[in-house]
């Protein structure tokens, strides 16, 4: 499973320059296995051992490629991480109890779906994008994305 060093680093930074400061990081946690159409590229993923949470390899077309190094050469790619949120809490709250013997306030850390975020963060938002009949893309699409939630005690609700 991935955990985005960068985004550890910006954690890990925040917290030492802004110690009381809230933050949330948004996330895919889950992808769905690479769409290949051609035999090929279907050949070339048998070939490698699939694994729990393995990344995707996508073109700004939308075509899904089985390796990096195999897309071709024109092809602008991007490989696609699904995060774990839970891995990533545990750090983010590791960090934070170092930080606390310092200085810091204490903070909530919840790593949660990003429709359960949204409820809790900005009901009003996901209200204002609600259709007549109670559909809000809001909460009803990006089903495999989550939130890590840094919150300050004194922000919790």
């Amino acid at each position: 499973r991935w955990i985005p060093s960068v985004a550890l680093g910006v954690l890990m930074r925040l917290f030492e320059c802004r110690p009381n400061s809230a933050v949330a990081f948004a996330d895919f946690d889950w992808l769905p296995p690479p769409d290949l159409s051609t035999p090929e590229d279907q050949r070339l993923m048998l070939a490698a051992e699939p694994a729990l949470g393995d990344p995707i390899v996508t073109d700004m077309k939308g075509i899904d490629h089985p390796c990096y190094l195999t897309s071709p050469p024109d092809a602008l790619c991007d490989i696609l991480f699904p995060t774990d949120f839970a891995r990533m809490a545990s750090f983010t709250k590791s960090i934070r109890r170092r930080d606390n013997e310092r200085r810091a306030m204490p903070v909530s850390v919840a790593a949660m779906k990003q429709n359960d975020f949204l409820l809790q963060y900005g009901l009003d938002e996901v209200n204002k994008t609600k259709s007549w009949a109670g559909y809000s893309p809001l909460i009803n699409d990006f089903g495999n994305c989550s939130v890590l939630a840094v919150t300050p005690h004194h922000l919790c609700k």
